[in-house]
């Protein structure tokens, strides 16, 4: 695949993911990462040849790398700045990002017929009622 044709896919990529309601700057952030790891692994820089085993196989190794994050401090070696290095969840934040745009290419790459997987809702969406309303606590009645 020519250079221009895998960006031009690229760019009807981003496009798609905004008509479902990711901002612009945001969709081309989402799917910049992912499928540029993607693509690297297969060695194959066609994105439609990517499969859900392809993101399957990108989840294992973030949940790999990250657990040896939160054990070992490599992070603050992955670092750009001195403040970053020293954030005690770093490991978390890294892999919250990568979740979410996984996620972001799972939502694409279904929209578009490209795997049959649905993705799954947010991990950490909750309820409106868990967000909206602080628990209830029973209060016993004072004599």
């Amino acid at each position: 695949m020519a250079d221009w044709a895998w960006m031009s896919l690229f760019d009807r990529h981003v496009g798609r993911l905004v008509q479902l309601g990711y901002a612009p700057a945001g969709a081309r952030q989402q799917l910049k990462w992912p499928l540029g790891r993607m693509v690297l692994h297969r060695g194959d820089p066609d994105l439609d040849a990517l499969t859900i085993d392809d993101l399957d196989e990108l989840r294992a190794a973030v949940d790999r790398f990250t657990a040896r994050l939160r054990m070992e401090p490599l992070r603050q070696f992955y670092s750009r700045s001195r403040s970053v290095a020293n954030q005690p969840d770093s490991a978390r934040d890294y892999f919250r990002t990568a979740i979410a745009r996984m996620h972001a290419v799972q939502v694409l790459l279904f929209n578009v017929g490209q795997i049959d997987r649905a993705p799954s809702g947010r991990i950490d969406a909750g309820t409106r009622t868990d967000h909206l309303a602080p628990p209830r606590h029973h209060r016993r009645s004072v004599p």
